[in-house]
C-alpha cells in the first residue's frame, strides 16, 4: 500500500495515481477535466488541404539512431538531448545520423545532455579530441547587446562540429521557405536553456524559480521574458512550459510559459521531461489560466521547493482534502475550466469561429527513465 502512496524518488518520474489524488484532489480533478474537454474543441488552426507542411517532431534520442521510426515529412525538428554523454564525437554522430535522413530541412537545438555545446559544462565532458579548445558563448538570455556575440558563437561551433545540412539554433531564428507549398515561409526560433536539474556536467542550466526564491535573483531565474520574436511560427525549446505535457509537480519553466502566452506560436516543440510525452493544444483563454493557477498550488507532503519530504501520513491526507474543500478561489477556477471549455466547443463547433490555438508537442523518444526508444514520433501538419 505504501508504494501506491509514496512519491517517486526521482523528480522526473510521475507520482502514483493514488498519490496525486490524495495530495491534491482538486488539482487532480482540474488537470483531468481540462484534458477531457480539450479534444472536443477540434483542431487549433484551419487546415491547409493543398499546401500543408508536415513537421516531424523528435527529441531526447540520447545517442539512439531509430531510423525506422522516423516518418517522412517536409521538415524534421529535434528538440535537444541528442546524446547521453555530451561529447564532441557523440554529438557529431547524432548530427551525421540526422543528416542522413531524407527530410529536406532539419532543425536542431541542444539539450542539457549535450554538454560540449555549452562552455560551462564542456570542462566536465570528456572530449576524445584534446586539441579542441573551449568556445566563447553569449549569455543564455539573449538581449540586443548579445545578438552579435551569439552569431559569432554559432560560427565558432560550425568550425568544430560539422553540422552539414542541419540548421542549429541557439537563441536564434531561422526562416525556411517551402516553394512546393505555395512558397510559404516558417519562422522557427530555438533555445536550449532549462531550469537547473543536475550537476555541472549538464548544459544550459539556470536557477530554478520556486516559492523560496520568488523575489530573489529574478534576472537569473527568468531566462525567457522578451527573448522570443513576435513573428515566431514554430518554437523549439528543450524544457516544457510549466504544467503543459509536464509532470504534476511542474518540472517545466513558468517564465517560458509566460513568454509562450505572449507569442502564441502555431507549434511549440520540446522534450526533456520524458514522462510528459504526447501532444496537446493551448487555447490561451481563461479556462487555461484557471487550470494553470490550480496546478501551481502546493501539494500536501511537499515543501516550498516542491521536494517530496517522505511518506504521506493520514493527517496530511485529511489536511489536503480539507484545504481543497475550503479553497473557494480554486473551486471558482474549476468552474472556469468547465465554462470556457464548453464555450470553446460551441464557439468552434456550432458557431463556426476560426480557431487560433497552439499545438504543443513533447517529442521525447526515450520512454521515461528506461533509456529505451519507443515513443511514437509526433507529426504536425501546418
Amino acid at each position: 500500500m505504501a508504494t501506491l502512496i509514496k512519491p517517486p524518488s526521482s523528480p522526473f518520474e510521475p507520482p502514483p495515481l493514488l498519490h496525486q489524488i490524495l495530495t491534491s484532489p482538486l488539482k487532480f480533478l482540474a488537470r483531468n477535466l481540462y484534458a477531457l474537454l480539450l479534444p472536443l474543441r477540434g483542431p487549433p488552426f484551419p487546415p491547409y488541404p493543398h499546401d500543408k507542411i508536415r513537421i516531424v517532431c523528435i527529441s531526447d534520442t540520447h545517442s539512439h539512431t531509430p531510423t525506422s521510426l522516423i516518418p517522412p515529412g517536409d521538415i524534421l525538428i529535434h528538440a535537444g538531448d541528442l546524446t547521453n554523454s555530451g561529447t564532441h564525437s557523440d554529438i557529431q554522430d547524432q548530427i551525421n545520423w540526422l543528416d542522413s535522413l531524407p527530410h529536406a530541412h532539419k532543425v536542431v537545438i541542444a539539450g542539457n545532455h549535450d554538454g560540449y555545446l555549452d562552455p560551462r559544462s564542456r570542462p566536465h565532458v570528456h572530449s576524445p579530441d584534446p586539441t579542441i579548445s573551449p568556445i566563447q558563448h553569449a549569455p543564455q538570455q539573449e538581449t540586443s547587446s548579445t545578438k552579435e556575440a551569439e552569431k559569432e558563437n554559432e560560427k565558432q561551433l560550425e568550425t568544430e562540429i560539422n553540422f552539414k545540412s542541419i540548421i542549429y539554433l541557439q537563441n536564434t531564428t531561422a526562416t525556411i521557405s517551402f516553394p512546393k507549398h505555395s512558397s510559404r515561409r516558417l519562422h522557427i526560433y530555438g533555445a536550449p536553456q532549462i531550469p537547473a536539474c543536475g550537476g555541472p556536467e549538464f548544459a544550459f542550466q539556470y536557477p530554478r524559480h520556486n516559492k523560496t526564491n520568488n523575489n530573489k535573483n529574478i534576472k537569473d531565474t527568468d531566462q525567457w521574458s522578451g527573448t522570443i520574436p513576435r513573428e515566431t511560427d514554430i518554437l523549439i525549446t528543450h524544457t516544457p512550459p510549466r504544467h503543459h505535457l509536464d509532470l504534476p509537480r511542474g518540472m517545466g519553466c513558468a517564465f517560458l510559459l509566460a513568454e509562450v502566452w505572449r507569442i502564441r506560436p502555431l507549434v511549440h516543440i520540446f522534450g526533456h521531461v520524458h514522462c510528459g510525452y504526447g501532444r496537446t493544444v493551448a487555447w490561451w483563454d481563461e479556462g487555461q489560466r484557471a487550470m494553470e493557477r490550480i496546478c501551481e498550488r502546493d501539494e500536501v507532503g511537499e515543501d516550498n521547493d516542491g521536494a517530496a519530504i517522505g511518506r504521506i501520513l493520514v493527517v496530511g491526507i485529511a489536511r489536503a482534502w480539507f484545504r481543497d474543500l475550503l479553497d473557494v478561489g480554486a473551486w471558482l477556477d474549476l468552474v472556469r475550466i468547465v465554462v470556457y471549455g464548453v464555450l470553446g466547443i460551441l464557439w468552434l463547433r456550432v458557431w463556426g469561429a476560426e480557431p487560433r490555438g497552439t499545438v504543443m508537442v513533447n517529442a521525447a523518444m526515450v520512454m521515461g527513465s528506461t533509456g529505451r526508444v519507443g515513443n511514437e514520433v509526433q507529426v504536425v501538419d501546418v
